[in-house]
């Protein structure tokens, strides 16, 4: 049974770890109800940590690496790990067991839509704590079958896929619904943000040549986004500002952050400067995604203009970027956390194939 100072001192745990999280992460509040969640199920894991149901708490370290990333989820496996061997909530064994299997979970389950790599994932989890378990039945296969070490197998395997359908459900839906409703928010703004009125407007319009880019980018962005049912506005905002670090700096990406944050630009541009190029983060949302695809697109006809080597013509040669491009993003999930559906997906490719492979350009 477990003792009121047990749960006390779990609960004691949850909030400073659920303090430590935020502290961490430091990005929007949408991303802080990931981590109490995340918390919330690591309670019970927790709680039986000198159990064969510890498993239970790879519950968060799977909805933790889907939801909010490799870095983070490593990060969390660490300080969890501190803190229960601290307070006394895991043997010397299982704490072992729940670092390894921590660690190897924020390490390869950051992605669950690639069903046969997420499974390949899980039998190497698997593997290394049937390892560790049979390490610690002295590499008898008959005193761990016989043993509770096998029950924590198959708790770990269940904890590791429902904590994924959870962070996939909870990205899928909880994250939609909070980023819509920032963008009603924000969406009478943004007009306001590419005019005259607006100092970071003004600014950038006295840089001739990063002005030119940046409204090309804009305006592409923008028709794109709306051959493809998506926010216009908001496109063509994120493609006018992303490269906004280049009126300051070598390291424009982070400048441009920094500038975003200065003029108070919304969350939603300050992604889109940061993964336009992919060097921060990925895109998380359809918009962003929308700049980042037609940012490689200009880079790529403006490099088949300067260049006099090819022997096909420019929108051949761009028909055929494009699709290598639009391929490459979703095999390397640039694509993951901007909840673009395969509609738009396949909407924008056509709109890019349309304004960059005609002939008649």
């Amino acid at each position: 049974m477990i003792g009121a100072i047990g749960l006390l001192k779990a609960g004691i745990l949850g909030i400073l770890l659920a303090i430590l999280m935020i502290l961490y992460i430091g990005r929007s509040k949408k991303d802080y109800l990931a981590v109490i969640s995340a918390v919330l199920l690591s309670i019970p894991g927790i709680m039986w940590g000198n159990t064969d149901f510890m498993p239970v708490v790879f519950l968060s370290s799977a909805f933790i690496a889907v939801v909010l990333g490799k870095e983070i989820s490593i990060f969390y496996t660490l300080i969890l790990y501190i803190y229960v061997n601290s307070l006394g909530f895991m043997g010397k064994k299982e704490g072992i067991f729940f670092l390894v299997t921590g660690l190897l979970i924020s390490l390869l389950i950051e992605n669950v839509k690639n069903k046969r790599l997420f499974f390949y994932f899980l039998l190497i989890i698997l593997s290394a704590d049937t390892i560790l378990l049979l390490i610690s039945c002295n590499l008898s296969i008959t005193v761990f079958v016989k043993t509770h070490p096998a029950v924590m197998i198959v708790l770990t395997a269940g904890s590791v896929i429902l904590g994924c359908m959870a962070g996939d459900y909870y990205r899928k839906k909880v994250t939609i619904q909070v980023t819509n409703s920032a963008n009603d928010v924000i969406e009478t703004n943004l007009d306001n943000l590419l005019n005259d009125n607006f100092e970071l407007y003004r600014l950038l319009k006295a840089s001739d040549k990063l002005y030119h880019h940046s409204e090309m980018i804009g305006v592409i962005s923008e028709s794109a986004a709306l051959a493809a049912g998506l926010n216009g506005t908001l496109a063509k905002a994120g493609g006018f500002y992303h490269e906004i670090g280049r009126l300051k700096g070598k390291d424009y990406v982070s400048t441009g952050v920094a500038i975003a944050k200065e003029y108070q630009l919304p969350e939603s541009i300050i992604n889109i400067i940061q993964s336009h190029n992919l060097k921060l983060d990925k895109p998380t949302s359809p918009e962003g995604a929308v700049v980042m695809f037609t940012v490689s697109l200009v880079a790529a006809v403006e490099y088949f203009q300067s260049s006099k080597s090819h022997e096909e013509s420019i929108p051949r040669l761009m028909k055929k970027f494009t699709e290598n491009l639009f391929a490459m993003r979703l095999e390397k999930d640039s694509l993951a956390n901007c909840n673009l559906t395969v509609n738009q997906y396949i909407r924008l490719k056509e709109f890019y194939m349309d304004y960059f492979g005609n002939e008649e350009e």
